[in-house]
């Protein structure tokens, strides 16, 4: 899902924009690497019933196999797609460098 919005932003913004493929093993590690940042209380959230409810939405299940993997209940506030935003920024920061300052044609509206 979402295939072909990472298609345009890879297009639009070139080198600002990743599609990512969430896989069982990548899912475990942006969400350990993002529940560490609450655990070493380097992060803050507003207070907000609705994010922290779906902060905490995320569960490890361990299948009939053995295995591991996270799961989230859906609801009308959506499938913890907070948490999974968090985790996401978490690894793009781990992964910058330093900061990226589009050309004046790739800044999108919101930028200015």
């Amino acid at each position: 899902m979402g295939e072909m919005l990472a298609e345009y932003m890879k297009d639009r913004w070139q080198s600002r924009a990743e599609g990512v493929i969430l896989s069982a093993p990548r899912k475990a590690a942006i969400a350990a690497a993002f529940k560490g940042l609450f655990e070493d209380r380097r992060i803050r959230i507003p207070d907000d019933d609705d994010l922290r409810e779906d902060l905490h939405k995320t569960r490890k299940v361990v299948t009939a196999g053995g295995n591991v993997r996270l799961s989230a209940d859906s609801d009308e506030a959506g499938h913890a797609d907070r948490f999974w935003a968090g985790s996401l920024m978490k690894e793009s920061a781990d992964e910058s460098s330093r900061p990226v300052t589009p050309a004046a044609e790739e800044k999108p509206e919101w930028c200015y």
